[in-house]
C-alpha cells in the first residue's frame, strides 16, 4: 500500500520563495501571511527563515546575501547548496501572484493540521481512556484553534468607521444609553456602559463577602432581559446555584426549613421565586477540575446551541491552566478567558479570590488579587467588593449618614476600567440570609431593616 502524502506543493513553495528573493516587497507580504510551518519541505522552511532574518535586519536581499545568511545559519548544505538559490532566481519570472500562492500554502497547512488533529483524536479514541464527549470537545477546540490561526490579523480602520458611527447612533437612541448588557446597577452601568462584548471583567473579594451572590444578580438581570447566561460553577453544584437564584428572587431565608415547618405564605414566596427562575435561560456547568481548554469548548457549544450572551466563571483560580508553576497556570487561564471573550464576542465575568495579603484590614488593591500579575493585565475591568465596616474606616458617602458602613453594606470599587474611568465607589446592600445583594438607595431603612 502506497504511503499517503499530506497536502503540499513543492512548486508553489518555490514560487513563493522565488518571489521573495527577486522582490523585496514580496518578503513583507509573505511574512504577514505565512510562517515557516507553511513550507512542507524542511529546506524551503530554512530558506524562508533566512529571508526573514535578512528582512528583519534591514539587509538588502540578493543571491549573495541570502547564501551568506544560510551559511551563518549552518543550513547551506541542508538546502542543497548554492545551486538551489541560483535555481530560484532562474525559475522566477514575476512576483505578481505572491498573495494567491501564499493563500494556497495556508490552505494546505490547514489541511495538514486537520489531518494531525483527526489522527490525534482517533488515537485517543482507540485507547478508550477518555469519554466520547471529552474527545468531541477536544476535537472542536483543536479545529477552532487551527481555523483561528488562518484568519487575517488586521482590519482596515476605514472599513470599520461606518460601523462605529452606526453603533454610536444606536446607543444614543437607547433610553438607558447602554453599550452592553444591563448590569442591574445603574451607577455601574454609568461607569462601564454595561457588560460589553469582548471584555473580561474580574469580580474580586474576600471569602464569604458576597461575590457569588452579586454574580448571580448579574446573571438574573441578564436573563430577565432575555439574554441567556452560562455559569461555570467550579465550587458549588448546580442545585446549590439554582437554590441561591430562587432565594435571591423570592426572597426567603432557606435556613427556616431546617428549624420549623413552613407556612402556606412561606411556600407562596418560594414558589414565586421558583417561577421566576424557571423562566430564566441560565445554564450551569458544575464540573469540577475543569481545564481552560474544556471550559472554552463548552462555552462555544453553548453559544452555538443556546445563543448565550454572557459567561460567568466562579471562580477563576479553580480553573485548571497550563504551565510549570502556579503563576503560569493562572496566566494561561486569565489569557484564555480574555481570548474567549474576544473570539466569541461576548462579555465574561470571572470571580477571583483575594490573596492572603488582603486579610489585613485595609482597602483592597489590585495587588491583592491572588496571582495578580496576569489577571490584572488581562482584565478589562476589575471590580472589588469591600466591607468597610470591618475596618471601621471613614466613609466616602457622607450623604447617607454616619450609619452607612454597617455589616449589611458593601462597597463595590471600580479598581480598573480599560478605556474608561476608574476609582468609582458604589454602595450595595447585602442580605446574607437571602443571598441577596443589590444597589443601595438613599432610603437606607428599606434595605437594612431585619
Amino acid at each position: 500500500m502506497l504511503e499517503r502524502i499530506p497536502p503540499q506543493s513543492s512548486d508553489i513553495e518555490r514560487c513563493v520563495l522565488g518571489a521573495m528573493v527577486i522582490d523585496p516587497d514580496s518578503i513583507g507580504i509573505a511574512i504577514e501571511m505565512l510562517s515557516d510551518v507553511d513550507f512542507y519541505k524542511p529546506e524551503h522552511a530554512m530558506i524562508y527563515n533566512a529571508l526573514v532574518r535578512l528582512y528583519g535586519n534591514d539587509v538588502p536581499v540578493d543571491q549573495l546575501t541570502l547564501i551568506e545568511q544560510l551559511k551563518r545559519d549552518g543550513n547551506i548544505e541542508h538546502i542543497g547548496g548554492e545551486l538551489t538559490i541560483s535555481g530560484l532566481y532562474r525559475e522566477t519570472a514575476s512576483s505578481a501572484n505572491i498573495v494567491q500562492h501564499a493563500r494556497i500554502l495556508k490552505d494546505k497547512t490547514l489541511k495538514r493540521k486537520l489531518i494531525s488533529v483527526a489522527n490525534t483524536v482517533m488515537g485517543r479514541a482507540y485507547e478508550d481512556k477518555s469519554e466520547a464527549e471529552e474527545l468531541l470537545m477536544e476535537l472542536e477546540s483543536m479545529t477552532s484553534q487551527a481555523w483561528s490561526n488562518r484568519q487575517e490579523s488586521y482590519t482596515s480602520v476605514s472599513a470599520k468607521v461606518h460601523d462605529v458611527v452606526n453603533r454610536l447612533e444606536d446607543i444614543n437612541e437607547r433610553p438607558n444609553r447602554l453599550i452592553g448588557i444591563n448590569t442591574g446597577i445603574s451607577m455601574l452601568n454609568g461607569v462601564t456602559g454595561g457588560w460589553q462584548s469582548g471584555r473580561l471583567t474580574v469580580l474580586a473579594g474576600k471569602t464569604g463577602g458576597g461575590k457569588t451572590a452579586l454574580a448571580l444578580e448579574f446573571a438574573s438581570q441578564s436573563a430577565r432581559n432575555g439574554i441567556p447566561v452560562a455559569i461555570f460553577s467550579l465550587e458549588a453544584p448546580a442545585e446549590e446555584v439554582t437554590t441561591r437564584l430562587v432565594q435571591s428572587n423570592a426572597p426567603f431565608d432557606m435556613m427556616k426549613i431546617y428549624n420549623q415547618k413552613l407556612t402556606a405564605d412561606d411556600w407562596s414566596v418560594i414558589n414565586d421565586g421558583a417561577a421566576k427562575v424557571h423562566d430564566y435561560h441560565i445554564y450551569v456547568n458544575d464540573q469540577s477540575g475543569l481545564s481552560i481548554t474544556e471550559l472554552i469548548a463548552k462555552a462555544k457549544r453553548l453559544k452555538r446551541e443556546r445563543n448565550i450572551g454572557l459567561v460567568i466563571v466562579d471562580y477563576l483560580q479553580l480553573v485548571e491552566g497550563i504551565g510549570y508553576n502556579r503563576e503560569q497556570e493562572v496566566a494561561s487561564v486569565s489569557r484564555g478567558l480574555k481570548n474567549m471573550a474576544m473570539n466569541m464576542q461576548l462579555p465574561v465575568i470571572a470571580i477571583s479570590q483575594f490573596s492572603r495579603a488582603a486579610d489585613q484590614r485595609e482597602e483592597p488593591r489590585l495587588s491583592h488579587l491572588r496571582e495578580s500579575g496576569a489577571i490584572e493585565q488581562d482584565a478589562d475591568t476589575v471590580i472589588m467588593l469591600y466591607n468597610r465596616h470591618e475596618t471601621k474606616g471613614e466613609g466616602e458617602f457622607h450623604d447617607y449618614g454616619e450609619d452607612v458602613y454597617n455589616e449589611f453594606v458593601r462597597e463595590l470599587i471600580v479598581k480598573k476600567n480599560r478605556g474608561g474611568k476608574s476609582g468609582d465607589r458604589i454602595l450595595l446592600y447585602w442580605k446574607p440570609e437571602f443571598t441577596r445583594i443589590g444597589e443601595l438607595g438613599y432610603d437606607m431603612q428599606k434595605y437594612l431593616d431585619r
